[in-house]
């Protein structure tokens, strides 16, 4: 009998309910997006993410081709069209239905009309997961499983700039158990070992792919609040707390901090280390609050980052299995409740565009078996096009 998990159970209910909240009628204050009504106009944005331990080359005697095997992003949108064409109208309803609509306008609000700030993400992309052992058909109880997962996040950023303070709600809907990751693995490997020469045996290509976490697919979802505050703040350097909290596939609550050195250009909101967890906001534009008025007067940005949190897990699709049976998969008392999560690396930025190269290690995600730690590199880029004046509701 399949077991049920409380995190997928809240996010179906949310999602259920998400047309029903969006629906009301715009005398239920409750349900309204505050729009300020001299709004900054916010650029259309597109970019690219991409996460692997050989995006760094030396990184990959500690990463491996295990555990967060790859992440991509693509295409990743940002911009307050997706809020003018309706892209994010569940996104709305469950906002609505948790109360974070109403954090959100009230954002807006202690902006005022000038210098409020909001803006919209679409992040289309795909994770991969893979134990130690890829030559091996069979099933392997003592390593993570294979897993993959399909997805589309819809987020809402609003800051209010003189309390220096950012909040982010995002859904994200997607499926589990497709074979685009299997696809993607067994190119790069078969490329690797033609480059290795005649006779190369390694990379192998994946064969447990048959058994990963819901082969053949299954719909799944996630809903996540984050807020970040800066603690400190000059022309050449912020400090920032944040805290998160998940329903869904992954349920899960963490808080950490982020530290940025150098030429910034960016307020501290527009830096995400993290981005495929979230839609990346690095080229919005700043507001008119003192320290990012005087960083927007640099052509450039060249600075270095530390960030770091503690994540305190409920619930893991990725190790744990959904609805649907599965060869292999942990139970609930063989998954670390407590990960630990780092990042280091530099962000750039010239004219419309910006970059991150990031260095990332993850502590083991789970206690039974072959544990280990992780590390990945990351290369996430975005660059703005035009400006439009958002429309009012």
């Amino acid at each position: 009998m399949p077991r049920v998990h409380i995190g997928v159970v809240v996010a179906v209910v949310l999602l259920a309910g998400a047309p029903w909240a969006s629906a009301q009628s715009p005398d239920q204050a409750p349900c309204q997006v505050q729009s300020p009504p001299e709004a900054k106009q916010t650029r259309f944005g597109a970019g690219l993410y991409f996460e692997q331990d050989s995006v760094i080359p030396w990184v990959g005697r500690w990463g491996g081709d295990q555990n967060y095997t790859m992440g991509a992003a693509l295409p990743v949108l940002t911009g307050q069209w997706i809020h003018r064409r309706k892209l994010d109208l569940p996104l709305r309803g469950l906002d609505c239905l948790t109360g974070m609509l109403r954090g959100h306008n009230q954002q807006v609000e202690a902006g005022g009309d000038l210098d409020a700030y909001q803006d919209f993400s679409l992040v289309l992309g795909v994770t991969a997961f893979t134990p130690r052992d890829l030559n091996l058909s069979t099933p392997v109880h003592d390593d993570r499983p294979y897993a993959s997962l399909l997805f589309l996040t819809a987020s809402r950023l609003t800051v209010d700039p003189y309390a220096r303070r950012a909040l982010r709600s995002e859904l994200t809907v997607g499926v589990l158990g497709l074979r685009i990751a299997e696809d993607v693995q067994t190119w790069i490997h078969t490329k690797r070992r033609r480059n290795n020469g005649p006779g190369a045996l390694t990379p192998y290509d994946p064969a447990g792919w048959p058994l990963q976490i819901s082969d053949g697919g299954e719909p799944t979802a996630k809903y996540t609040v984050s807020m970040a505050k800066a603690t400190s703040e000059t022309e050449f350097h912020d400090a920032t707390v944040t805290g998160e909290a998940s329903a869904g596939y992954y349920t899960n609550v963490a808080v950490g901090g982020t530290l940025r050195a150098g030429r910034l250009r960016s307020p501290f909101w527009a830096h995400n280390s993290n981005p495929l967890s979230a839609g990346n906001q690095i080229l919005r534009e700043p507001g008119a609050a003192g320290v990012d008025a005087q960083r927007a007067t640099k052509s450039f940005e060249l600075a270095g980052f530390v960030s770091g949190r503690i994540r305190i897990v409920g619930y893991n699709a990725l190790l744990q299995g959904q609805f649907r049976d599965t060869p292999v998969r942990f139970n609930s008392g063989q998954i670390s409740r407590a990960v630990l999560e780092g990042e280091a690396g530099v962000s750039m930025g010239f004219k419309a565009c910006s970059a991150l190269l990031t260095f990332a290690r993850r502590s083991a995600e789970f206690t039974f078996g072959q544990i280990r730690p992780h590390t990945f590199g990351g290369v996430h880029v975005v660059c703005g096009g035009g400006s439009r004046a958002p429309k009012q509701d």
